[in-house]
């Protein structure tokens, strides 16, 4: 990977465009594919904190998941789904993803609460969302999908940093349109905060678009077509935002 700071900020622009971009849409992420890039993002030749705000390592874990996507659309399509190997896959994604956050924690136990590990922690909770709604579909009502959400609002309350918020485009989006009518108020008023500040916070309102739009849709499903999630939403709306 380039050496210099600017071009290694600049590579890590494009990674996480790629990661959270397929992450929003129906795409796979491509560059992660690269084994010196995927290697590169568990050290420190790429930037990602200074492009996402969080640790590099929950970028890899959103990319793995997208990837499982990917191959249960396949296995689907061609009806040799699997469901113990989709389940078998599943676990080890979710327990990388918990061993890194503890790993996290121990490493900044002194700081648990700084910004960077609050917007992980918001980061990992959203992609344990995006997981199980990957192996089990977009209800709120799942246990481990409602937890995630309740995770993420928690972190998000931490935050004390108002301008971190415009950070959590993809994050916000997830949760968001996963959330349950208990946390619909907090939302709300996370919303009316973006509104206050549009130009810092374009890619949190362009979520939140996207999240009305998806509950728009879900308000109108039979009950007995597929889950909507958020990629419903932003193709309904006609949009291919990545929301970072």
């Amino acid at each position: 990977m380039p050496g210099d700071p600017v071009s290694r900020f600049f590579s890590s622009m494009v990674v996480a465009i790629d990661i959270i971009g397929s992450a929003s849409l129906r795409g796979r992420p491509d560059l992660t594919a690269d084994s010196k890039i995927t290697s590169a993002m568990g050290g420190s030749a790429l930037e990602i904190v200074g492009v996402t705000g969080c640790e590099p390592w929950v970028l890899r874990c959103i990319s793995d998941t997208t990837r499982l996507r990917s191959w249960k659309r396949e296995k689907v399509e061609s009806q040799t789904l699997n469901v113990v190997e989709l389940a078998r896959r599943a676990i080890m994604l979710e327990q990388d993803l918990k061993d890194n956050v503890e790993e996290m924690d121990r490493r900044s136990s002194s700081s648990k609460y700084s910004t960077v590990s609050l917007l992980t922690h918001i980061y990992a909770a959203a992609t344990k969302a995006y997981l199980h709604v990957v192996v089990s579909g977009a209800n709120p009502e799942v246990e481990d999908i409602s937890s995630a959400v309740h995770t993420a609002v928690e972190g998000l309350q931490k935050l004390r940093q108002a301008s971190s918020v415009r950070r959590l485009g993809w994050p916000i989006c997830v949760t968001a349109s996963l959330a349950q009518s208990r946390h619909e108020t907090f939302f709300g008023l996370l919303e009316a905060g973006a509104r206050g500040d549009q130009d810092e916070c374009n890619s949190v309102l362009r979520a939140f678009e996207v999240v009305r739009e998806t509950k728009r849709l879900r308000r109108l499903s039979t009950g007995n077509e597929r889950m909507i999630d958020w990629i419903d939403g932003m193709e309904s709306l006609g949009r291919e935002w990545i929301l970072l």
